[in-house]
């Protein structure tokens, strides 16, 4: 085995035997996974397929690549509320629950963790286009629900983000969070790492709600409304 293989390799055994993939949890996309481990998608599928034939990780056509046996043959969680979900409601949504998953985050992150919370800022800091954003914006709140240690919320983040995906979400984001509010929105994220370095789960909380704060006051500017309030409300 090549060393970016090995290495590949290496890293994802680390990251699951420390918890940073909780058992069962979705393994990122792979273009994700690749640019967080900083190595091709071909030494990636070469250290997945041998995790796989370890039987550390499960491959389940259309659905994706999870930690262990993956999920059980049980009806995902309320489904269809999340496909019907507007851009207004899953805002609401992630106000009411990432503010608590930071203060968690703050109280059970690994050094690990906060290492690759710190990663993903600085990742975000050097973007140059909205899709290199977006990426680093949802691994980052990807990384902060997963430092939490709480499956089911950590779930319940990533169907954000894929809702976030959608091209309704992209086009409102696109012109009201980037590239104008790029820097604020990246030192808000820094609040939040630092936060949770400091293992302060209060100013953790606060961080984050003060960033998604500044996120929905974006969208329903006063000077926007008229593009988008019907678009995130209805």
């Amino acid at each position: 085995m090549s060393d970016d293989k090995s290495r590949a390799l290496n890293h994802l055994q680390r990251l699951i035997k420390i918890g940073h993939y909780v058992e069962n949890s979705r393994l990122p996309a792979e273009r994700v996974l690749a640019s967080e481990l900083g190595v091709g998608r071909a030494t990636l599928r070469h250290a997945l397929s041998a995790l796989e034939s370890e039987g550390k990780i499960t491959r389940l056509v259309g659905k994706g690549t999870f930690v262990g046996n993956g999920p059980s043959e049980q009806p995902e969680l309320s489904a269809g509320v999340f496909i019907s979900a507007s851009p207004g409601e899953v805002i609401e949504a992630r106000s009411i629950l990432e503010p608590r998953l930071a203060a968690m985050a703050a109280a059970n992150a690994t050094p690990q963790d906060i290492d690759h919370l710190q990663k993903c800022v600085e990742k975000s800091r050097s973007v140059t286009n909205w899709t290199d954003w977006q990426r680093w914006d949802s691994t980052f709140h990807r990384t902060v629900a997963q430092c939490a240690r709480n499956n089911l919320l950590a779930e319940i983040i990533e169907k954000f983000n894929n809702l976030r995906s959608r091209a309704e979400w992209q086009g409102l984001s696109e012109r009201t969070l980037f590239p104008d509010r790029h820097e604020a929105l990246v030192e808000q994220h820094f609040a939040v790492a630092e936060a949770i370095a400091c293992r302060d789960p209060r100013e953790a909380s606060r961080a984050m709600r003060e960033h998604l704060s500044s996120i929905e006051s974006n969208f329903f500017d006063d000077d926007l409304e008229e593009l988008q309030f019907g678009a995130l409300r209805k």
